[in-house]
């Protein structure tokens, strides 16, 4: 039997599945008469009987091994396929399937399938195919920590920042990221517990497929610049999944094996957050925030996280983990998810697939996060769509255990997902509003009058103010004096911060000279200014000046 005869009719599997409507050139098997491929599928050089010939002992050869576990009743050949019509023993079948597609290896790739209540039994070459060198694998894992623990580092020296009460601004940011402590601050406190969390999601898949008896290629990391420094990892199945017990461990293995890495990674980020106990800097408008999904906010009240204070690199390497955990369970196409939904629902899958896209683009406009969307299109171009093939063994129901596993998967996406993980800080409200005591007053010549000016900050957020007070034009050549006092500082300028919903008392001193006659008046303008940010007509998020002013006419008696 010549495996690598091109011109033997049979093609790969993924072929086989993507041409439901194909010609098939029938024949009974006990008519000794060879199939009749289409024409000019010979070349000259090729003998046509001897071909012929060949074909008719490969398909004898093939109906005795299959007739070891099922019995065939008609064959149906096409150039692409051999469809065995086959009798089965349910409570065997699985066992039975098993046992040829191990008999069968490595030439051929049996599909079992049902059509009208008859059960069809397709054989397809298994495709020759040259697989990547685990050096490859090798080499990307290198490049992969080094990248993380860049990104790691840099997430370091921010927080050791903030840490020592600096800013970016007061530090060689480029020559402490690559200095050799915070390298290797980024390595432990991020890049290991990150790569710890991928590569066990990864190593779940590889370990339950070579259990299954299923090739796998071991994980392919993929590096990335900061502030993640990798897109994650994955694995190549070598073959198809022969059933859907195989189908639904599969999936579900990854995920569970990460998330049974990342529920403890994310608790002792918790606990160093707590220790380092770094006070967070209020978050600059369009700043990017990091929510919380369910698992988080339950560990949160497990382990409670101090108020106010900055995550650890080793906290967010968790919240990395369980996003991934989330983006991997979605069910749609041939992600974790997809595999786990259409081992339970079959060629339901489909409809539950359109339904995750149509549900992803509805979240993306109520929370204005896309994505989930841009995943969706990832997995739609080159995941080969929302379709998924089914299991060679499509027939065989999976075991109550199964179901199991599948509704476990189900409480870990719903626990780890959020439907807009990463969203942009709000822009806060701002408001001052400036008000006195009086609107005019009386003073004597030669003496002072005070009064107080309340700023009460209408706004939910702290916020600075510049104040000023002056006098109309020649009072003060004239021996007019005013100050604003301010915690016992008397100043013609003020800046202090009010905090949000409070307010802050300013005292202003009148003085009129001795000089003064009555009927002599002044007017005494105290101006305010304070800072927003806004969004313009382009979506930029710019910093614009309000200001505001309390006008006090002052008459001498």
């Amino acid at each position: 039997m010549e495996q690598d005869n091109p011109y033997v009719p049979l093609l790969p599997y993924d072929y086989i599945m993507s041409q439901p409507d194909r010609d098939i050139y029938s024949y009974q098997y006990d008519q000794h008469v060879p199939p009749q491929p289409p024409s000019g599928t010979y070349p000259p050089q090729v003998d046509r009987a001897a071909e012929e010939a060949r074909i008719q002992q490969e398909i004898e050869d093939l109906k005795r091994n299959i007739s070891r576990f099922f019995s065939v009743y008609e064959v149906q050949v096409a150039h692409d396929a051999i469809a065995f019509y086959v009798r089965i023993n349910q409570d065997m079948l699985e066992d039975d399937f098993e046992n040829l597609r191990n008999l069968l290896k490595p030439d051929y790739i049996p599909v079992l399938t049902e059509d009208s209540g008859e059960h069809i039994l397709y054989v397809t070459r298994r495709p020759k195919v040259k697989y990547k060198s685990s050096r490859v694998n090798a080499i990307l894992l290198v490049i992969t920590i080094i990248t993380t623990t860049i990104a790691g580092s840099s997430l370091w020296v921010s927080y050791h920042t903030v840490m020592q009460g600096k800013s970016v601004d007061d530090i060689n940011a480029l020559a402490e990221v690559f200095s050799a402590e915070s390298l290797a601050l980024g390595a432990l406190f991020f890049s290991l517990p990150l790569l710890l969390i991928l590569g066990t999601h990864e190593l779940g898949h590889y370990f339950m497929a070579k259990r299954h008896g299923v090739a796998a290629s071991l994980p392919f990391f993929i590096p990335m610049a900061p502030p993640l420094g990798t897109l994650g990892a994955v694995i190549s199945m070598r073959e198809p999944i022969p059933d859907k017990k195989a189908l639904i461990d599969i999936g579900a293995a990854g995920p569970i094996a990460g998330m049974v890495i990342a529920i403890p990674v994310t608790i002792i980020g918790i606990i160093l957050t707590n220790s380092y106990n770094v006070v967070a800097e209020p978050g600059a408008p369009g700043d990017m925030m990091l929510l919380y999904p369910l698992i988080l906010i339950g560990l949160g009240g497990l382990f409670p996280l101090s108020d106010n204070v900055l995550a650890h690199p080793t906290f967010f390497a968790g919240w990395v983990g369980i996003l991934v955990t989330a983006l991997n369970l979605l069910p749609a196409g041939q992600l974790d998810g997809g595999h786990i939904v259409r081992a339970l629902f079959g060629e339901k899958t489909r409809y539950i697939s359109g339904a995750t896209v149509i549900a992803m683009l509805f979240l993306g406009f109520i929370f204005n996060y896309y994505g989930y969307v841009i995943l969706i299109i990832i997995v739609m171009v080159l995941g080969g769509g929302l379709r998924h093939p089914p299991p060679l063994n499509d027939i065989t129901a999976l075991d109550r255990r199964r179901v199991m596993v599948g509704v476990l998967a189900l409480i870990i996406f719903i626990v780890s997902f959020h439907p807009a993980p990463i969203q942009e800080a709000p822009l806060p409200s701002y408001g001052f509003i400036l008000d006195s005591e009086i609107s005019d007053i009386n003073i004597t010549s030669g003496e002072s009058f005070e009064f107080n000016l309340t700023v009460i900050n209408i706004g939910d957020v702290d916020n600075d103010v510049f104040m000023n007070v002056t006098l109309d034009e020649n009072k003060t050549i004239e021996g007019w004096n005013v100050t604003l006092t301010y915690n016992l500082t008397d100043q013609t300028e003020l800046n202090f911060t009010v905090v949000e919903e409070d307010f802050e008392t300013v005292v202003v001193v009148v003085s009129s000279p001795v000089t003064a006659m009555p009927g002599d008046n002044a007017t005494v303008t105290v101006n305010m200014r304070w800072y927003i940010y806004v969004r313009n007509d382009f979506g930029e998020i710019v910093k614009q000046m309000r200001r505001t002013s309390e006008v006090i006419e002052v008459r001498v008696e």
